[in-house]
């Protein structure tokens, strides 16, 4: 994919923005879009939960990241979704 450092930092930024928004989403409501849960809330979990099997290889510094915002509103949020209405999940 021939990505570049200023690149996937750029990328980093936006995504951390994105997790920002989701945050202060979350502060008041249970999912993301409306009063149950919905396709929206399956889909934002299984985005950054897809990888935890045991046939998965991360990418390099992905575990770093996941590191990093593990505290936050919007993972907690996505590793309970991703538990409660997908399935167990591997760590």
């Amino acid at each position: 994919m021939n990505i570049k450092p200023d690149a996937a930092n750029v990328a980093r930024s936006q995504l951390l923005g994105v997790f920002e928004k989701l945050d202060e989403r979350l502060n008041k409501r249970q999912f993301l879009a409306g009063e149950q849960f919905s396709r929206a809330d399956l889909c934002a979990a299984g985005l950054m939960f897809h990888g935890w099997s045991p046939n998965w290889s991360a990418p390099p510094h992905f575990d770093e990241f996941m590191r990093e915002v593990h505290d936050r509103p919007f993972f907690r949020w996505a590793r309970d979704i991703y538990r409660d209405y997908r399935g167990n999940i591997v760590k």
